[in-house]
């Protein structure tokens, strides 16, 4: 009946254009180009952070690369799912922007996460990581550790605000002392602190 076939292998490299020649004898024809589209999520990588530090109420966001098989990039509208693991404290006080989100044009997707201590048990030193999955591939970000807020108030001991200060000349000094702590009452140390 005349008709032949045969089985051709694309490129591997997304966003290519191919076509195909078959040629018999003195006569030829070439097919139209056809682009090469990226596979199916095969592995991804959470970016590094620029900082790794929170504080008990704070946001950071986190990005992620997702490849197919051939470490193409893969299209938009791949799903990706978020989920926070709990390195040291109870886990309490964070929260995603969402727990799945979507690949843009490039394969990149983003998420925020969000820290309150509100009616929960978040602490200085709390630690955790991200954990980003899309397909059969998954990757666990840097971790993440809750850090003190800047300096919220000082105080000095009430004995040296509410009554008048006796000091003998004989002496000729108090000590004082102070303390600092954040909008969430945690302890502030080596701030340099001005007389």
């Amino acid at each position: 009946n005349g008709i032949i076939s045969n089985q051709y292998v694309t490129s591997s490299v997304s966003g290519s254009y191919n076509s195909f020649t078959a040629s018999a004898d003195d006569a030829s024809s070439t097919s139209g180009f056809y682009l090469v589209e990226p596979g199916a999520p095969d592995s991804v990588e959470v970016a590094s952070l620029t900082s790794a530090t929170m504080t008990q109420l704070d946001s950071l966001a986190f990005a992620a690369n997702v490849y197919d098989q051939f470490s193409n990039l893969v299209r938009l509208g791949e799903n990706v799912v978020w989920s926070i693991n709990s390195v040291t404290g109870s886990g309490d006080g964070y929260r995603l922007s969402s727990d799945t989100t979507a690949t843009d044009a490039s394969g990149n997707t983003t998420v925020m996460l969000y820290t309150d201590p509100t009616d929960n048990s978040l602490s200085v030193g709390d630690q955790v990581t991200l954990t980003a999955t899309s397909g059969s591939g998954s990757h666990v970000s840097s971790m993440v550790t809750i850090i003190p807020s800047d300096i919220y108030n000082l105080t000095l001991d009430d004995g040296l605000t509410t009554e008048e200060l006796g000091v003998s000349a004989d002496t000729a000094y108090i000590d004082f002392y102070t303390a600092l702590i954040d909008t969430f009452d945690n302890p502030l140390q080596n701030v340099e602190v001005s007389w």
